[in-house]
């Protein structure tokens, strides 16, 4: 089964920046996750997502995408969680969130590691992640058909790279 990204509503309050609400549709369309509030730091603050999740799973996949060991991310991002008094009904009392580490001084910079966060997300979703999930041992050598998608994932996380780097180098001469 394809891991298929869905277009969310939000209420009119949300951080407008593209990347963040594109990793919201990300997030929320994960089994088990709902998104309770983001920000993108606006320049001064870290970049996070605060949001619910009731598959262990999934937040599996959320922390192997931010992961310093395998993401693509130029800045730091770590998994925490918080306990709170007040929850709506048939919501468990402790929210997760994903944030940067550092401060995000550019929106390339932002849009580039939140574009990889969810390119991540993509790919711990496809076969050879979903028997990894199931049982780790099973997926010691990779198919022919594993390989193909892997190869594909990297060529689009090349094209991210391509246009940031672009961009920076655009900013550098304007």
């Amino acid at each position: 089964m394809k891991f298929k990204i869905k277009k969310h509503k939000y209420p009119k309050d949300m951080d407008k920046c593209p990347s963040l609400v594109h990793l919201c549709d990300a997030l929320n369309s994960m089994k088990g996750v709902k998104t309770v509030e983001s920000c993108s730091g606006h320049s001064l603050n870290p970049t996070t997502v605060f949001f619910y999740c009731k598959d262990f799973e999934s937040l599996a996949r959320i922390q192997r995408s931010i992961d310093v060991r395998y993401t693509s991310c130029n800045t730091k991002w770590e998994l925490g969680a918080v306990t709170t008094d007040v929850s709506p009904k048939k919501t468990p009392p402790i929210v997760f969130y994903i944030r940067s580490k550092e401060v995000y001084k550019t929106h390339s910079d932002i849009t580039r590691d939140l574009e990889m966060i969810v390119l991540d997300l993509e790919y711990y979703h496809t076969p050879f992640f979903n028997r990894w999930f199931h049982d780790p041992r099973s997926c010691k050598k990779r198919t022919r058909e594993d390989q193909k998608v892997f190869d594909e994932y990297m060529k689009r996380y090349d094209a991210i790279d391509q246009s940031y780097y672009q961009q920076v180098t655009l900013a550098k001469k304007g």
